[in-house]
């Protein structure tokens, strides 16, 4: 009596079919279990686009053009001059943005190395915050070879110049700027209602490249459940 074909699902003794002389083209492949359940891959490809968005934000700015914040020093006479051509500084963005350190005391992350006496190495890791001139705008300088040597010439960063592209923010908007927000206050005498922007030159959307990888992982997770759910589709018409 002739073997019936094998189906998709069968137990199948692959040698003792051939033995009997079934048919010598292999019996169909079982697929994986994600990919003949249309529920697990509906909840997969659902969880990927779910994380592919909340994600997006961070991989966004390696993709787009920077903004243009202007001269921060000639945004008080701007806006003295017409204050609707003045318009608002990003909460959170990546901008072009010129100005002038106009503060001799600033801020520093970490401490000062005491291991060496060597300036830039003592301040290698360092960030260091300056007013600007103008608007109540802080900038986030590298503790860098151009920096060190502009505060070792002139006994501080006054007059400092900035013109570079970077991250600008509203630090009270931010989780884990509350405590920074609140010191550039009050080391500045700005009131605590004044709305107030961090820019930072050290951030570089293309130092987050890892969150790049992440997405495209979640889009290909995303396209293989898209891949598994039409071959489910098909199956059933085909079979129906």
């Amino acid at each position: 009596m002739a073997r019936s074909t094998p189906q998709p699902g069968d137990e199948i003794d692959l040698d003792a079919w051939l033995e009997e002389g079934g048919d010598q083209t292999p019996p169909p492949r079982r697929g994986g279990v994600m990919m003949r359940h249309p529920l697990l891959l509906l909840a997969v490809l659902g969880l990927a686009i779910f994380l592919l968005v909340r994600s997006w934000p961070w991989v966004a700015p390696m993709f787009a053009e920077p903004a243009e914040c202007g001269d921060i020093s000639k945004r008080p006479e701007q806006r003295r001059a017409d204050p609707a051509a003045v318009p608002p500084l990003p909460t959170d963005a990546w901008c072009h943005l010129t100005g002038v350190s106009q503060s001799r005391g600033n801020l520093a992350t970490g401490e000062a190395r005491e291991d060496t006496d060597d300036p830039y190495e003592k301040q290698a890791g360092r960030k260091i915050y300056v007013k600007l001139f103008g608007d109540r705008v802080f900038a986030v300088l590298p503790a860098s070879k151009p920096v060190i040597d502009y505060r070792l010439r002139q006994l501080g960063l006054v007059g400092f110049e900035v013109d570079t592209v970077g991250r600008i923010f509203d630090p009270d908007a931010i989780d884990g700027y509350g405590e920074t927000a609140k010191t550039l206050r009050l080391k500045f005498s700005i009131p605590s209602g004044e709305s107030i922007r961090v820019f930072d030159t050290t951030d570089d959307p293309a130092d987050r490249w890892p969150y790049l990888v992440v997405a495209i992982v979640l889009a290909l997770t995303a396209l293989l459940a898209i891949y598994g759910l039409i071959r489910l589709l098909l199956q059933r018409r085909a079979d129906a």
